[in-house]
């Protein structure tokens, strides 16, 4: 301010000047004695715009401006993703029967000859939760193979697992024992299925089958030979299963979104929103139907929380039904979405609390009736739950008290005879305020005020749409005097409240739009003695 003051006294000295070179034309000049000046000065301190936009994102929370026909709506947006399908499903490691060709099963016709003996073989692929297996895409894991021989024989040894297919064709593999001995071969298991339906007349079922051709080698052959044969299947993982897949439930992470929109300087009043809106968007790519519950929806304010109730989140329609996609919508997922309003629900309410926190826990539950049919889910299939928050700003204002804490320099002003502090608005928005400043001492005394009584701030006329039409224009002055200056310029900090009300004292529903503003011009008119 005192830069401001020494422009302005500069730019005084060079209109005195041109003054008195005017006076200088001006006869008998020597007759006036002690020339004195008290010019009146303005000084400007403050020229800005303020918009509802600026206003309504003062706040903590991370809302989006949108405007929707004019209205002005803000926006807030989070997701909440559940595991993948392989936190819900797991393939426990498995092991086959023993299969195993005895010596009395063996009988050469004549000395070098050969016996063909085969064997067949059905077990239970056993699942993690009981569930019916159509058929497994393996993505990882080990197949184990455990066969031993005690016949003084040669053996080629077929291994046929009609369950088990690699690119479509089923697994065959070929071993040799040139007289007693073991072999424990692996196999990687990346890339193949399973198809546990035994040509689809059943579920959770493998099979296999080996055959061993034996040739004499002129050792006798006695009761106590055979040949062993047997699989493991070891740290599987997989990329699909199919079939019925029972039912499972999970408790999705509790989370929140912050609203704060007016940065706690809110101390009283009422705010009523009357279109507040939250969307719940569910992606399925799980191909299982899900019941989804609204565990909880409440907003909170300090320590203190309000929920979320009405239809929306009562039974019957609270658990949702989440659509699922088809077997023709593999890799693909299916939307859902359940809107919360004030037809079905307190939404209004609790958005007019001026709640800090929305916080929301939902859980989910897999073929939650449960139906017995076929159903899939992929490694990667989730659910992604978006929650979509929107406030339109359209409501009722009552006795809004808002107050804010800045800190101050003082106002620069030295040695004046008598100061005015002009104050020029144009308000575009529905809003009266009653406006009033307090300048404090360090320890937050009260040392004085800039208005004797709270000024009044008209809000612009609202037509019948409930948008405003025009502005309205207020011009206050306030006399400052010495002692007033010297209070305020001991003051340490500003505090500026206001009283709001919508029209007719809050009584009329408004809309603000996002070109409403509040045009402010707050200036120093003061005399200055030359």
């Amino acid at each position: 301010m005192k830069k401001i003051l020494f422009g302005a006294g500069a730019l005084f000295l060079c209109l005195a000047f041109i003054l008195a070179s005017c006076l200088e034309e001006i006869d008998r000049i020597d007759k006036i004695e002690d020339p004195s000046f008290a010019p009146s000065i303005d000084f400007p301190l403050v020229n800005s715009d303020f918009s509802m936009e600026e206003f309504l994102t003062e706040g903590e929370s991370k809302a989006r401006i949108v405007d929707q026909q004019g209205l002005l709506v803000l926006i807030y947006d989070d997701t909440v993703t559940t595991p993948s399908a392989a936190g819900f499903f797991s393939l426990p490691d498995q092991q086959s029967p023993v299969l195993s060709i005895t010596g009395p099963e063996v009988s050469f016709p004549s000395p070098g000859a050969s016996v063909t003996v085969t064997k067949n073989l059905t077990f239970a692929f056993t699942p993690a939760n009981s569930e019916a297996l159509d058929s497994v895409v393996i993505k990882a894991g080990q197949m184990l193979f455990q066969m031993s021989s005690t016949f003084p024989a040669n053996i080629s040894l077929d291994v046929n697992i009609t369950s088990l297919k690699f690119q479509g064709t089923a697994f065959q593999r070929n071993f040799t024992f040139t007289g007693a001995g073991s072999q424990n071969p692996s196999f990687n298991l990346q890339g193949s299925s399973f198809d546990l339906t035994r040509n689809g007349t059943t579920t959770n079922t493998v099979s296999l089958s080996i055959k061993a051709t034996i040739t004499d080698t002129g050792q006798p052959i006695n009761n106590t030979h055979r040949l062993d044969f047997s699989f493991g299947l070891d740290n599987l993982g997989f990329r699909a299963i199919y079939g019925d897949l029972g039912s499972s439930s999970t408790q999705l992470t509790a989370d929140s979104l912050n609203v704060d929109i007016f940065n706690n300087t809110l101390t009283s009043g009422t705010f009523e929103l009357l279109d507040p809106l939250i969307r719940l968007t569910m992606q399925n790519s799980f191909g299982v139907p899900l019941g989804f519950d609204i565990r909880n929806i409440a907003v909170w304010r300090g320590n203190t929380s309000t929920a979320l109730s009405g239809a929306a989140v009562n039974a019957p329609n609270n658990p949702y039904r989440v659509s699922a996609p088809s077997y023709s919508q593999i890799g693909q997922a299916v939307t859902s979405e359940i809107n919360i309003n004030a037809s079905n629900s307190n939404l209004s309410q609790l958005i007019s609390s001026f709640p800090q926190y929305l916080g929301y826990q939902f859980d989910l539950a897999l073929n939650p009736a449960p139906v017995t049919s076929k159903h899939f889910v992929l490694d990667d299939s989730k659910v992604v739950v978006a929650v979509h928050l929107e406030l339109p700003m359209h409501g009722k204002v009552s006795a809004l008290s808002i107050s804010k804490r800045f800190d101050f320099s003082g106002l620069g002003i030295d040695d004046v005879e008598q100061s005015k502090i002009k104050v020029k608005t144009s308000n575009e928005s529905p809003l009266d305020a009653n406006v009033q400043i307090f300048f404090l001492d360090n320890n937050g005394q009260v040392l004085d005020s800039l208005f004797a009584e709270r000024s009044f701030l008209k809000g612009a006329t609202v037509g019948p749409d409930g948008f405003t039409t025009g502005a309205e224009q207020v011009i206050k002055e306030v006399t400052v005097t010495q002692a007033k200056i010297d209070r305020i310029e001991q003051a340490e900090f500003l505090v500026m409240t206001a009283v709001m009300f919508t029209s007719n004292n809050g009584t009329v529903p408004v809309k603000f739009s996002t070109a409403d503003k509040l045009k402010v011009s707050v200036g120093v008119n003061t005399r200055i003695q030359y």
